[in-house]
């Protein structure tokens, strides 16, 4: 009896390491991948890419780095880094969002954080409130605007050149909004000092968006339709010299089997060389004023 009793405790003893051993060796093959892991779900997409061009690439949770092209998904959580000479515009949220060079952002499902570099938006399709900018000084929001946000050696610049922008800040919030023809802008210093000035909404500040614009497609369009989507891409008021120049416009419906996006520069030139329409800067570029001439040859 005695005997039969030991065996039987021999053999649990027997199981029980067994069992420890499986366990053990099922851990080892995992870590060393010859057992599959359970599959980690991928973070939701949050943004696709428009443009690209330089160096920009997105940093990986393993800590690669992978180049962004058109076309590509940036996800909730990745940080994309922007190089120099380089430039990046991507949609989020129905808005446009354009990241200048030397920029570093991380994407959430409905904010932007910028950490270094220039950030413009515009939030032409996007509800209000539905997207934030955050930064060190604070978290913009916008109501209904085109908008750029910058962080440079410890100082951050908000500026709006339609609507209005609010800064919550540490100590309050600030509103800023554009005033045709001027921009109003908020820049808080790295020791915290908050101030608003006024600002050209055609100032320099605002040169480098135009290399990221996603372009107007001419074909089946009015003329009025291009002039428009240009003043607003430079932060212009358009003008009509006259009457008759605004009926030409909105009467001359552009052609053709180019489909291609074209930036603003191009748009203008096209139209000319279609059209008797002519578009000019004026008032050291803070107007877009177009007038009739004769065709271009």
């Amino acid at each position: 009896m005695a005997a039969d009793l030991a065996r039987v405790r021999r053999r649990r003893r027997l199981v029980r390491a067994g069992v420890a051993i499986a366990a053990c060796l099922a851990v080892l093959a995992v870590a060393v991948g010859l057992w599959p892991a359970a599959e980690v779900p991928l973070a939701e997409a949050v943004a696709r890419v428009e443009t690209s061009f330089g160096g920009v690439v997105v940093r990986e949770p393993s800590g690669g780095l992978r180049s962004l092209s058109a076309g590509d998904r940036i996800r909730q959580g990745q940080r994309v880094e922007v190089g120099q000479r380089s430039g990046l515009g991507v949609i989020m949220l129905d808005a446009d969002l354009r990241l200048g060079a030397d920029s570093t952002v991380v994407f959430a499902a409905d904010a932007v954080e910028l950490l270094d570099g220039r950030l413009y938006v515009d939030t032409r399709g996007s509800r209000l409130g539905e997207l934030r900018i955050v930064t060190r000084a604070g978290t913009f929001e916008h109501l209904g605007t085109q908008y750029l946000v910058s962080v440079e050696a410890g100082e951050v610049v908000g500026a709006v050149r339609e609507g209005r922008i609010v800064l919550h800040g540490p100590t309050g919030d600030v509103t800023l909004a554009a005033s045709d023809p001027a921009a109003s802008m908020v820049v808080v210093s790295s020791g915290g000092e908050l101030t608003t000035r006024a600002v050209s909404s055609t100032a320099e500040l605002w040169h480098w968006v135009a290399d990221l614009s996603p372009g107007f497609v001419l074909v089946g369009r009015n003329a009025d339709d291009a002039f428009r989507w240009v003043a607003r891409e430079r932060g212009q008021r358009l003008e009509y010299a006259s009457p008759a120049a605004r009926w030409a416009a909105r009467s001359a419906r552009l052609g053709g089997s180019d489909d291609r996006p074209l930036p603003a520069d191009e748009v203008v030139a096209v139209i000319a060389a279609a059209t008797e329409l002519r578009a000019v800067s004026e008032q050291d570029g803070a107007v877009l004023s177009v007038s009739l001439g004769s065709k271009a040859d």
